[in-house]
Parts: structure tokens; C-alpha cells; sequence
């Protein structure tokens, strides 16, 4: 998908425009936003490991399982997508060099 120049066919399944995006051709499920394909992408493979403990799985974890952990994870997501991904956005979208110092502390304030 190029993502300055999306197809319709993207736009008709991610509202939002935004990549990634993954369908499950198996039922039709449809999820966009990083962190979310994430998850699902980890559920999934759980599921599909059966009844294996977690511990034995050999499906990559690309969630943590501890509860703490998962909660810390979905912090520093959440950060990202309010705080670093935005300023990120900003600084580097910037054709002003005169904000760049600003825009530039801005971004390492978000780091």
C-alpha cells in the first residue's frame, strides 16, 4: 500500500486510512492500527497453537503474557501514539528550519 497515494480498496476495509491493516481471509476480519494487528496477530497464533501452555508455545510472542508487562506495553503504546508518533510527525513534516530547534526539543521531550 503506498501510503501517500492509498487505493480505494484500502480505504473501504481501514476507515481511517492509516497503515497497517491485515485481513483474516479465514472470516473476514478486519484490523487496522499497530498496536491492535499486534494483539490479534499474538491471540491468534495462540489459538491456533491449541492447548499448549504458553510458556511451551513456539508461536512468537509478540505480546507479552504477564499482566504487568501487557499493561506496560499498552502504556508505552499509548505513548507513542499520543506523544512521539504526533511530535514525530510534526518535526519531520516541518519546511520552516526556523522551528526546527523548537520542534526538534519538542521531539526529544517526547523520546
Amino acid at each position: 500500500v503506498n501510503a501517500r497515494n492509498k487505493e480505494q480498496w484500502f480505504l473501504d476495509i481501514n476507515p481511517r486510512g492509516k497503515v497497517p491493516a491485515i485481513q483474516n481471509t479465514r472470516d473476514g476480519t478486519i484490523i487496522y492500527e499497530s498496536a491492535i494487528c499486534n494483539e490479534y496477530l499474538s491471540d491468534y497464533a495462540r489459538q491456533l497453537d491449541g492447548n499448549i501452555p504458553i510458556e511451551e508455545s513456539c508461536v512468537w510472542r509478540l505480546v507479552p503474557v504477564d499482566a504487568g508487562d501487557k499493561a506496560a506495553m499498552r502504556l508505552l503504546n499509548d505513548h507513542i501514539d499520543t506523544q512521539l508518533g504526533p511530535t514525530q510527525y510534526t518535526f519531520l513534516m516541518n519546511d520552516d528550519v526556523l522551528k526546527d530547534p523548537e520542534l526538534k526539543e519538542k521531539l526529544e521531550e517526547a523520546l
